[in-house]
């Protein structure tokens, strides 16, 4: 090879201005991903203050109620039932607790995936729609399934997995509403006819719309939302988002104060 031939294929020299943008340009995102770890970083002591706050108030509340049980020499079962009622509750509302961060972790692992199926989801929501209707926790909230009578679309499901995403929908739903208050529950198909829209409805003290956007993350609740000022864990929401994921879909909210609140849950219609 020539020593023209070398000269052609050496990389050319970068003048002064081209390594200034180029430094410029490494600093810029060098700052980025300092930026994207600090906001990884208050997340993450953000998630661990408000699972603190959540394991704290019930252990607290066991705490007292055996302290107090033990410093008595003597108590009949009516003295003792409602100290045991609620260290029952508190047991459950821990055992909740657990089991959600141990299902969000599961779900936003990388290497999760479900198992799903086509399933007919009309007919899946008449089998939970039905579980609900004969749960006496909700006897005092009026059910309704607004699903049309003619409604043969399947959706990849995994049955199991996505009942706990209505679970945590229809419980939101009855917290923040009053007794005697409705919740719907329904399905329709959009327009283009490419996704099934499944929807939970109440009629309860809604939140805000400027912070519907907000509820999924794991930093925020639901109550942050409807009760400013409180903490919490509040997981629910975001696991269900994490769910909607894996089933390719995603959830949306609609809300206004005082008016009650809709989400829906977005699943790609399968086709045979």
């Amino acid at each position: 090879m020539t020593q023209q031939t070398k000269k052609q294929f050496q990389k050319p020299e970068m003048t002064v201005e081209e390594l200034q943008h180029a430094l410029f340009e490494a600093n810029q995102q060098l700052r980025m991903s300092n930026l994207a770890l600090q906001e990884q970083e208050a997340m993450k002591n953000e998630i661990f203050s408000n699972i603190s706050h959540d394991l704290r108030s019930p252990l607290t509340a066991l705490s007292s109620s055996l302290e107090y049980l033990l410093s008595l020499e003597d108590f009949t079962k009516e003295q003792a039932e409602p100290y045991l009622n609620l260290m029952t509750t508190k047991v459950q509302g821990l055992g909740k607790l657990i089991n959600d961060i141990f299902l969000l972790t599961t779900l936003e692992n990388a290497s999760h995936s479900l198992t799903l199926t086509p399933y007919p989801i009309g007919v899946y929501l008449e089998e939970v729609f039905f579980l609900y209707d004969a749960d006496p926790s909700f006897s005092d909230y009026p059910l309704t399934l607004d699903l049309p009578l003619d409604f043969p679309y399947e959706v990849l499901l995994n049955p199991e997995n996505f009942l706990r995403l209505l679970d945590n929908l229809m419980q939101n739903a009855k917290k923040y509403s009053v007794p005697g208050s409705s919740i719907v529950m329904g399905a329709t198909i959009d327009s283009s006819n490419k996704e099934v829209i499944l929807f939970v409805q109440d009629h309860g003290i809604g939140i805000p719309e400027s912070l519907t956007s907000k509820i999924f993350q794991r930093t925020y609740t639901v109550s942050d939302a409807r009760t400013p000022g409180s903490s919490g864990c509040g997981l629910g929401l975001s696991i269900a988002s994490s769910i909607a994921t894996l089933h390719g879909g995603y959830i949306l909210c609609e809300s206004k104060e005082k008016e009650g609140s809709t989400f829906y849950v977005h699943l790609p219609l399968y086709n045979h």
